[in-house]
């Protein structure tokens, strides 16, 4: 039996799943929020800490293989915690310290989850939880993950502003380049030169409306789009002949640094 979906309740559905796709993409952090995000992520477990159990902040727990000082594990989450917001400067991105902290927290989650309860600040730490969660994914970090698997990757805002700056004098580089092997080409005329010339003129253009898009704040993330296909529509519109030497080298620039954009807005 074939069920038919009126065409209107087809379109509403699959702008509905879209929006719902783009709410659940994490939007970019800048420096300041990832920043000020460090220091949320560190009021929080102080909070945790704070309303714990006295008792249980001195406590040395023993089992069968283990032995775990509750102080000394409390002031170590602390001394990670202030070395990730101490190295976070800019372009300094403290990937190393920020994931030496989470894990910390991951292992500390871990012992509570195997003792519910026992803290006494249970609930603390389930509220503090969502800003490990973003603070992970800022890092493009899976918080949900395995840690030993974990590997921070992240672009602070003056990198991003570099690679596009770069990309725009680059593309004008490959621009005058591949003008110059064309003009010795004689299959290519003088319109289709123009024509080419023009696209690789296009990047230096999507270079500079991303650059200005991100300066002021605003969503990159569709003028990195443009970017990206200018890039593409010149790498297979260039004929492979003026795609040598000095054009190369600029293409292959524009490439890794696009490539950098991409992975800081987490495509």
């Amino acid at each position: 039996m074939k069920v038919r979906v009126p065409a209107l309740s087809l379109v509403v559905l699959i702008l509905g799943l879209a929006v719902q796709a783009m709410a659940q993409a994490p939007a970019r952090l800048s420096d300041k929020q990832v920043k000020q995000l460090i220091t949320d992520t560190r009021d929080a477990v102080s909070r945790f800490v704070d309303k714990m159990d006295p008792q249980m902040r001195t406590a040395v727990l023993k089992g069968e293989g283990y032995t775990i000082d509750i102080k000394a594990s409390l002031k170590e989450m602390d001394e990670l915690g202030k070395q990730a917001a101490n190295a976070f400067n800019p372009p300094s991105n403290a990937g190393t310290e920020v994931t030496a902290y989470l894990k910390k927290l991951k292992a500390v989650d871990k012992g509570l989850s195997q003792r519910a309860g026992m803290s006494g600040a249970d609930k603390y730490w389930e509220d503090a939880k969502p800003a490990f969660g973003r603070l992970a994914a800022a890092y493009r970090i899976d918080w949900a993950g395995d840690p030993t698997a974990w590997s921070a990757k992240r672009v602070s805002d003056g990198e991003v502003t570099t690679a596009a700056a770069d990309i725009k004098k680059q593309a004008g580089t490959l621009g005058k380049a591949v003008d110059s092997a064309l003009k010795t080409d004689k299959s290519v005329t003088q319109a289709a030169r123009a024509g080419i010339v023009t696209q690789v003129k296009g990047i230096e253009t999507a270079a500079d409306d991303f650059g200005k898009e991100f300066k002021n704040g605003r969503d990159a993330l569709p003028a990195l789009g443009r970017l990206s296909g200018a890039v593409d529509k010149v790498a297979t519109a260039v004929p492979a002949a003026a795609l040598a030497g000095p054009a190369a080298t600029a293409l292959d620039s524009i490439k890794t640094r696009l490539s950098l954009l991409n992975m800081a807005f987490g495509k």
